[in-house]
This record gives structure tokens, sequence and C-alpha cells, in this order.
């Protein structure tokens, strides 16, 4: 991500987010076609999957790159677990690649687990025999698997250490004050969505003549308890309920459906080829990294930053010659685009990434914020000359 920013800017970025998308929605949509023999239960499960998750779609960071590899293995997971050279191949380089770039690979783990753990209780479910159970071919080939993988993510620069620090990280403290690791409630857009998105699953469920595995009752009910503990684990219950839902709905509506037809050419035509390249072209053409392709000019921050994020401030830090030396005081939020902006020329005392910063100094930083009695005390003591704020948050220290 940082050398398609040094490259191509925020444009890139943008592109590059779209694109991770893009390929994470293409295997859960292909999955629910797949699975319910219908290009609508794709076209369901592309729609649900975007509007229950789309507050973190569009929100570009590396979780998005382990969203793409957590979707291909919820889709095998979900699908046939066939388990072929390939798959044994692409899993072990696909978990090795996962733990370079985002520590979500645990969740990966999880679904592989879930998929022997359904496995052992559908077998013992039909059989009634524990040794039929535990002699099963497909559950030791899924348990093979899961610590085939479990080993591949150990090739990255930690090492063994890996595994703990995942742990760190979602057990740190500091991470209960932001919004986003808080439980998901209803007062919450997207836990009024998740909520509805739930409720529609359960109906549909009940409703339709298909039969439900285990393992897709483990990894639903599992990510989404994670999802109710955390809002920012909806990011993983959004794949899993948008298969669920899309192929019992489209089970469900099937005799409806059936009267739609689409009558497809008997022959292959290059014009539907055609059609579809001219399509992705005239929409990447659209894009701002399109517009800046065809100008040479990077499209304004305006038009590709969010309304939140502040480009006036950077600009005006940016031109200051004399501004003090030190520590300075941004919200934290705000902090990783302006040390972005300034070339690092002002050090800020926290930014987002909390579980990296001492729970101490975190929580000066929240004393701050709030306007705190001591609030110009802790400001000395930690020698911060350059305090600047976001008037609706921290209209205490005006």
């Amino acid at each position: 991500m940082k050398l398609t920013e040094r490259s191509v800017g925020p444009a890139g970025l943008q592109l590059l987010s779209g694109l991770c998308g893009a390929l994470a929605i293409f295997p859960i949509a292909r999955l629910a076609a797949r699975n319910a023999r219908s290009t609508t239960a794709g076209l369901f499960a592309a729609a649900i999957f975007y509007i229950v998750n789309r507050h973190e779609l569009h929100v570009i960071r590396p979780q998005l790159a382990g969203l793409v590899c957590y979707c291909i293995t919820l889709a095998w997971t979900l699908g046939s677990q066939s388990h072929s050279l390939k798959t044994w191949i692409g899993f072990t380089a696909l978990f090795a690649i996962w733990a370079n770039l985002h520590g979500s690979f645990a969740m990966g783990l999880l679904v592989l687990a879930a998929a022997a753990a359904g496995r052992a209780c559908d077998v013992f479910r039909r059989s009634r025999c524990i040794a039929i159970t535990l002699g099963d071919h497909q559950l030791h080939r899924n348990l093979l698997l899961l610590q085939l993988c479990s080993v591949a993510v150990l090739l990255n620069p930690n090492g063994l250490l890996v595994y703990p620090e995942i742990f760190s990280v979602s057990g740190n403290a500091n991470t209960a004050s932001m919004f986003e690791w808080q439980p998901l409630t209803l007062r919450m857009p997207h836990g009024q969505i998740a909520a509805a998105v739930l409720a529609t699953a359960v109906l549909c469920v009940r409703c339709s003549p298909r039969r439900l595995r285990t393992t897709e009752v483990l990894i639903f009910s599992g990510t989404g308890l994670l999802a109710a503990w955390s809002a920012r684990m909806l990011n993983w219950w959004a794949p899993a309920a948008a298969v669920l839902l899309a192929v019992h709905l489209t089970a469900i509506l099937r005799p409806q459906l059936n009267r739609i037809r689409f009558h497809l050419p008997v022959r292959p035509s290059f014009a539907w080829t055609a059609l579809s390249l001219a399509i992705i072209t005239v929409s990447l053409a659209a894009t701002p990294l399109g517009a800046q392709l065809r100008s040479g000019t990077p499209p304004a921050a305006s038009s590709t930053l969010s309304r939140e994020t502040p480009i006036a401030l950077a600009r005006f830090l940016r031109e200051q010659k004399n501004l003090p030396a030190g520590l300075n005081w941004f919200p934290a939020e705000w902090a990783g685009f302006i040390m972005n902006q300034t070339q690092g020329s002002l050090p800020s005392m926290v930014n987002l990434h909390v579980h990296l910063i001492p729970e101490e100094v975190w929580s000066d930083y929240l004393r701050i914020s709030a306007g705190s009695a001591d609030w110009i005390n802790l400001l000395d003591e930690y020698g911060i000359n350059l305090v600047t704020i976001d008037k609706r948050s921290q209209a205490l220290l005006l």
C-alpha cells in the first residue's frame, strides 16, 4: 500500500481498495451461485455482503487484503472441500502470504477448524459411531490441512511470536475505548442492518427446503457471536451471512425464479466479450486514477479523501516554518494523515495503532481529549507545545 501511495497517490489506493473489495465479494457470490445453482443467488450474496459490510469496505487499510484471503478460505470451506494437489499447495501459499499481510489469518484458521469440527459432527450424526467418525478420511484431510496452514503462517519475520502477537492485539486494553472495537448494538447503523439480516436469515432457514451442514452453523453462529462482542468482527460474519441468506432465499423463491428464463446464445459470441471489455475500460477511466492517467495531474485531495480528513490543516502546517519542536498533540484519527503530509516532521503523541501505545500514554491522551481538569499539566508532562483539536470531539479544550 505504501508503494502504491508513493507511486500514484491516493487515487491508486482507492483503486487498490476497490479491487480488494471486488476480489473479496467474487468468491462469495460464486459460492452462493454454485451452491444454489442459480446466478440470482450470487447476485443476492454480493448485495448482502456489501450492504452488511460497506462501512469496512470503504476504509482503506491492510485488513482488506486479509478479507480477500478470508473469503477464499470461506468459499472452499462452505463449498466442495476438495483436497486436490492445488488445494494443498494453494492454501499453504495463501496462509504464508496472509500472515505477512495482516493478522486476520487467525480467522482463516478458525474457519478451517470449523470445517473439521463440522465434518466430525455430520459423520457422527449419521453413523452414531465414534470409531467411524474418527476414521473418516475427509476429517483426516481437513485436520491435516488445518495443521499445514498453521505451520505455513510461521513463514514470517516474527516466526512463532506471531501467535501471541495476535492475542495481544485483540486483548489490548487500549482497544476498549475505540468505537469500532466496542460491542455491536442496535444504536449503530451497521448493527441495525446486521440485526435485520440475522432475522431474515433465521426465517429463511426455517422456511427453506435445503438442509444446513454443521460447518455452516458453526461458522455463521461463531462469527456472529464475535461480531456481537466487537463491531470490528462484523467484517468476518458478513460473507458467511451473505452466503447462507442468499442460498436459502433462492431455494424459497425457486418456483418464481424458474419462470424467468434467460436464453443464452447457442454459439459463443465475440460481441459479448468486447462489450465486457468496453465496460471494464470505461469503468476504469471513470475512476480518479483513470482521470489522473489521462490528464497527468493528480485529482484534488478533496475529491479522493473523505470530508473528515484534515486536508486544509495539513496544508497549513506544512507551510509553517517556525512551529514548536518536540512532540505534538493531534486527534488519533488525524495523526497518521498529518504525519504523512508533513513527512514525519511533526511527531504525534499517539496514532491509531493503539495496541502499540503504552496503556498509560493512551490513558493520558484520552484524559486530555476529554478536557479533564489536569489536561494542561499532562501536556506539560509530555513536553507538548502544539495542540490541534477537532471542535466536535474536543470542544472542552477550546
